[in-house]
């Protein structure tokens, strides 16, 4: 009888730890059953990948997975004399020229997507165009 028990205990242990380590979540980000998921990526989408010189473009971050819930932080890392943004947090800002040169110019906008501890970055140029040259007569 006391075998018995003892082969009962060992399976029932084995059964709750097997069962525990199935509900985590694995390395690759992807959500199990009562598990939570991991950043592994950022992505940004535009409105435009280019603006007139006092135009406006919308920028987005997009966590994956997408049910990521993750703090923003938005910078200009080239070009901030031709755009400014709207902000410096938050999921969607938006980029407007400033360009007052008789050329197009480049902007990089760079997002650093912060869930938890980990932290995952992307970046993306948009062109802002050139002032337009009016001509007098």
């Amino acid at each position: 009888m006391r075998d018995l028990f003892k082969s009962l205990f060992l399976a029932l242990t084995a059964g709750v730890l097997f069962g525990f380590t199935a509900c985590v979540t694995d390395a690759g980000g992807k959500k199990e059953e009562g598990g939570t998921s991991t950043l592994t990526e950022v992505s940004i989408t535009v409105s435009a990948n280019s603006m007139t010189a006092t135009g406006s473009v919308a920028l987005t971050a997009v966590p994956s997975p997408s049910d990521i819930s993750a703090d923003y932080t938005w910078s200009i890392e080239s070009g901030s004399d031709y755009a400014t943004l709207s902000a410096t947090s938050g999921k969607t800002v938006t980029l407007t020229g400033t360009n007052t040169t008789s050329l197009n110019q480049s902007v990089k906008v760079k997002v650093i997507a912060t869930s938890g501890s980990v932290t995952k970055s992307t970046d993306t140029t948009i062109t802002v165009q050139a002032v337009s040259q009016t001509q007098t007569a």
